[in-house]
């Protein structure tokens, strides 16, 4: 087990040059070769951009890491036995610091770290069962929201439809009921005055001329117009 030590404030470019200098030499003075997968949790500095594009670029697999469960990372567990152990032995300066640091590194006994590895890794197994159990309910969850989601959708879609029907549905309401169409109309035009074809106009209409064959015939006291076929 090896451990790095930088001062001053940790950030993506900090942490990618800890990478660079440390992960592959690491990985070949344990013997890995390229086949290992890289553990990392979920912090702003593991996902930046630039440390995505280091891990890609150098073929390195990462293993997938839930958000929000620092439990699950081991070496958190080893990050408290280490600050526990050095806040004991109060450094003075940073020369200190980083001597006690690396001392009480070495300390950590094997079976230590093995053995309380294990044991929170069974702990943390129960947790995500749950986790599971959980997801499952959501995603059940989420599957019926997305029928609905889909429903409200083709509403909101047929809505001018909608609007436009219920407008005229309104405009025929004004309307009032149907007329009677059993009942005769008067056409008030034909009304107000005598028509041009009346009889009683026709019978005192003498603008017509009679041949000779009919001049003898005796004077019309009416007259009726007709057409034979």
């Amino acid at each position: 087990m090896t451990g790095c030590i930088r001062t001053g404030k940790m950030n993506a470019a900090k942490y990618r040059d800890i990478l660079d200098e440390n992960l592959l030499q690491s990985a070949q003075d344990l013997r890995l070769g390229r086949r290992f997968t890289f553990q990392q949790d979920n912090d702003p500095k593991h996902t930046a951009k630039i440390t995505k594009e280091w891990l890609h670029n150098n073929s390195v697999t990462v293993l997938e890491w839930p958000s929000q469960n620092p439990d699950l990372n081991p070496i958190e567990h080893l990050w408290r036995d280490l600050k526990m152990a050095v806040h004991q032995r109060l450094p003075s300066n940073l020369t200190e610091l980083e001597r006690i640091c690396k001392e009480e590194w070495q300390r950590i006994p094997k079976s230590r770290e093995i053995f309380f590895l294990h044991e929170k890794l069974c702990q943390s197994e129960e947790s995500i069962h749950k986790l599971n159990q959980t997801i499952k309910e959501k995603d059940s969850l989420i599957g019926q929201l997305q029928h609905r989601c889909q429903l409200l959708d083709n509403i909101c879609k047929s809505r001018p439809l909608l609007d436009s029907m219920l407008a005229q549905m309104a405009e025929a309401e004004r309307m009032g009921p149907v007329r009677d169409l059993g009942k005769p109309t008067t056409n008030s035009s034909l009304t107000d005055g005598e028509s041009n074809c009346s009889p009683s106009r026709l019978s005192n209409h003498k603008d017509f001329s009679l041949s000779e064959d009919d001049s003898d015939d005796q004077e019309l006291d009416g007259v009726v117009f007709g057409t034979t076929v």
